[in-house]
């Protein structure tokens, strides 16, 4: 009986191709919860205060040993608002306390989607705005996406924090939601977990904070739209593996 011939060689399975940050923004099944947080008090009205008290120790707590926000912290916020998360979810937890909060003179008592906030945001200073919405928020969100199997939904919690929950974070949320809503297909929904406690020791969302035509709003929306550019290009070099 004649010998079969040897088999041939296996052919090696080409490569896949780097996941871009284009291809991230463009997938419509992702969701995008953005939430507002301040650490004196966060509000949960379902829970009782002395659950309430429990929260925000674990997260000062956390936030005082240089960790994220521990895992169980913000599930326990979701559930107490009766939010139902998909099966697949991330967490990413942006500190905003590097900011200046609420130093805008003549603004003080005003919302952080104010106009006059939103322009202090990307202003000030003592801190670069574009470095820190590039590296610690777009970047981050984008690799929480990127753990996704393909195909299959996502949905990413993204917590911004700050001392009050009326300033510093609500700026940054506010602009994380308009670049998302501007620049990506992803379901994105923004809530503010210390809006009935500390609003109220502000204008509590006065005409002046949601003036849709305020020029400083428009601002600092693209200063956030240049900045997430920015992070696209970082992300995009970093899983091409460019060096």
């Amino acid at each position: 009986m004649a010998e079969l011939p040897p088999p041939l060689p296996a052919v090696p399975a080409a490569a896949a191709a780097p996941l871009t940050a284009a291809a991230i923004e463009g997938r419509r099944d992702f969701k995008v919860c953005i939430w507002t947080v301040g650490l004196r008090v966060v509000h949960v009205a379902p829970l009782a205060k002395q659950s309430r008290r429990k929260l925000t120790k674990e997260a000062l707590a956390a936030v005082r040993s240089g960790l994220a926000l521990p895992t169980a912290w913000p599930a326990a916020v979701l559930e107490s608002c009766g939010w139902s998360a998909s099966a697949s979810e991330v967490t990413i937890a942006v500190d905003t306390r590097a900011f200046a909060d609420r130093v805008t003179k003549g603004v003080s008592t005003h919302l952080g989607f104010h106009g006059a906030e939103l322009q202090n945001l990307v202003q000030q200073p003592r801190q670069s705005f574009d470095r820190f919405f590039s590296e610690r928020v777009w970047i981050p969100i984008l690799d929480g996406l990127a753990a996704a199997p393909l195909g299959e939904p996502l949905t990413a919690h993204v917590f911004v924090f700050c001392e009050s929950g009326c300033g510093t974070s609500v700026g940054v949320a506010t602009l994380i939601w308009e670049v998302a809503c501007r620049a990506t297909q992803w379901d994105v929904q923004l809530d503010h977990l210390s809006a009935n406690i500390w609003w109220l020791a502000t204008c509590n969302n006065c005409r002046d904070c949601q003036y849709p035509l305020d020029p400083r709003k428009e601002e600092a929306y693209l200063a956030a739209e240049a900045a997430a550019a920015v992070a696209r290009q970082s992300f995009d070099a970093r899983a091409a593996g460019a060096p």
